[in-house]
């Protein structure tokens, strides 16, 4: 009997939590559903500000703009994706963050791509990041600050895509990219033909160094500027041949 009644007590105690249970995920869901209807319907939660990080080329305004965010719209209503698609619409942005910082700013953290190399089209340029991806297409270009490519087809090009499907080409924008970044020498180089990838040929002003193709490029480039370097050759003009292993090939006038 004693059995019976112990049995029956703890039952009713298991209800009873079962019961309180019940309650409190009822009262937490209710918590929920009422706290996304004010977040969605409160002005508190509307747009105020949009913050543009990291950007250098592309103006602040032309970013927000192109982004479509409206100042006044609830905040949780925003389509990342869409917004995300729509900023990189842009040529000159390679990257794109979209965070919301309660309670009312969104910020666009940019990457963007830089030009390091550029192309003649008749009387214009194209100009080309370090990937090879075309930016824009412009009517002067600033030799000092990016490298005149040649040896390579304008028709048909589309902006935020790259110049060539050919891989090669692509590494040997990588390659010669990184090594204007890192040389710190007074011979610059001013024009690369990479018509064709086994006779890569490379232009300090009017000195062509034959390279041959991309491998080991750094030492073959070095060879070629302590010769100019050395031999004052830097307004000489002619061809230096460090395309295979052996004494350089200078043929130069003064």
């Amino acid at each position: 009997m004693g059995d019976e009644k112990r049995n029956a007590n703890e039952l009713i105690r298991m209800r009873k939590k079962k019961r309180r249970r019940r309650k409190i995920s009822l009262l937490a869901a209710l918590f929920i559903i009422v706290s996304v209807i004010l977040c969605l319907k409160l002005s508190y939660f509307n747009i105020a500000r949009v913050e543009v990080l990291d950007n250098k080329i592309v103006a602040k305004e032309d970013i927000i703009k192109l982004s479509g965010i409206n100042p006044g719209k609830n905040i949780f209503y925003l389509n990342k994706k869409d917004i995300k698609n729509k900023v990189l619409s842009n040529s000159y942005i390679s990257e794109v963050s979209i965070k919301r910082q309660l309670p009312s700013t969104v910020v666009l953290d940019i990457k963007e791509r830089i030009p390091r190399f550029h192309m003649a089209e008749d009387k214009d340029y194209i100009l080309l990041d370090a990937e090879g991806y075309v930016l824009d297409r412009i009517t002067a270009v600033d030799q000092s600050s990016t490298v005149q490519v040649l040896g390579l087809k304008t028709d048909n090009i589309s902006f935020g895509k790259r110049i060539t499907d050919d891989q090669k080409k692509l590494r040997e924008f990588e390659v010669f990219d990184d090594m204007i970044s890192r040389d710190k020498t007074k011979e610059k180089i001013t024009s690369l033909d990479i018509s064709d990838n086994m006779d890569i040929k490379v232009c300090f002003n009017n000195i062509t160094v034959k390279v041959g193709n991309i491998d080991d490029m750094q030492n073959k480039l070095n060879k070629a500027i302590n010769i100019i370097s050395q031999q004052n050759l830097t307004d000489a003009s002619g061809y230096i041949d460090v395309s295979y292993n052996g004494v350089p090939v200078i043929s130069v006038q003064k």
